[in-house]
């Protein structure tokens, strides 16, 4: 038998269920020089540019997740985000670098909550 090869949280990996249409997402920007987003990354809207968007550090108000990802290192990049009216597998959800214990993880997924996203 051939071993398996694991390629890591896949796009969309984190999605339960979503409203109908195109309700939940929105296009969205991942701002310019964050680094490598992954996919299902639960983000914030960027402090200095409204209306674009970061992996939510723990002083952040998360507000939606990256369903897929992108190298924002050449400038920013679009892809569809989980907006509202949604429910996602916790156990998929990529959380920033300083949301690093079970609290901030738990007021992140508060934050989600407030938007209509729910955390399972």
């Amino acid at each position: 038998m051939a071993p398996l090869i694991d390629t890591g949280i896949r796009p969309l990996a984190c999605l339960l269920s979503e409203a109908s249409g195109h309700r939940s997402r929105e296009n969205i920007a991942l701002k310019a020089d964050s680094g490598m987003i992954a996919p299902n990354t639960v983000l914030a809207e960027d402090a200095t540019e409204p209306g674009k968007y970061v992996p939510a550090a723990a002083g952040a108000t998360a507000i939606g997740i990256a369903l897929y990802g992108g190298d924002t290192s050449e400038g920013e990049v679009f892809v569809p985000g989980l907006m509202r009216d949604a429910e996602v597998n916790v156990h998929t959800l990529i959380f920033a670098p300083d949301v690093d214990t079970a609290e901030k993880r738990v007021a992140k997924i508060a934050q989600l909550r407030a938007v209509g996203i729910i955390a399972r």
